[in-house]
């Protein structure tokens, strides 16, 4: 789930140094969820003061499909456009089923078929916002990992949020706020698993 990647060589143009303030009137950083649905995104992010998950910083140039975001300790960090747009871009709604007249009739059953296997969800309907927040990487190195993480209140790269359910080896977390983000147990495993 992790589009960065440390940068020690910076082998682009730099843009023009960005004014101490941001686009923003209060001189704050910019979600990169607000800009990566942009029609002009990525080179909307030239000098604009963004933070991705956590990490602050100006953003110094568009290279191929990756930009360059140097934080104010002075560290250049690479990000991968097509990785952002994936982990913060907007989530794509599912189209809803053509109506139909009369609904199709029901397959019939022989006498040797078994009937489909009844599927369990364990979803946590009321999540408990007053816990302690932990981060990710209390539960990524764990045997049990994921189903340890369930329920729990979570940290994930600074988005904060309730494990509410488990659905094929991905988290789906509830901020509380209700927004609802998924990601991958085997990711999270390999980057915060240690």
């Amino acid at each position: 789930m992790d589009a960065s990647t440390p940068d020690a060589t910076n082998d682009a143009t730099p843009f023009p140094a960005p004014p101490e303030t941001a686009p923003g009137s209060d001189g704050s950083p910019e979600p990169i969820g607000q800009l990566v649905s942009r029609d002009d995104f990525p080179e909307c992010l030239a000098g604009r003061l963004v933070d991705i998950g956590g990490h602050i910083g100006t953003v110094t140039a568009v290279v191929r499909q990756s930009i360059k975001v140097r934080s104010r300790e002075g560290t250049t960090t690479s990000f991968n456009t097509h990785g952002l747009r994936r982990i913060y871009g907007p989530k794509a709604e599912p189209e809803p089923p053509p109506l139909m007249e009369e609904p199709p009739p029901a397959p019939r059953r022989t006498t040797l078929e078994t009937p489909d296997p009844v599927v369990t969800r364990n979803v946590v309907e009321n999540p408990d916002f007053t816990q302690e927040v932990r981060a990710i990487r209390q539960f990524a190195g764990e045997r049990d990992f994921p189903e340890c993480a369930l329920g729990r209140h979570v940290d994930i790269r600074g988005f904060s949020g309730v494990v509410v359910e488990i659905v094929h080896r991905s988290l789906k977390v509830r901020s509380r706020d209700g927004v609802i983000l998924s990601f991958n147990a085997d990711v999270l495993r390999k980057l915060h698993g240690s």
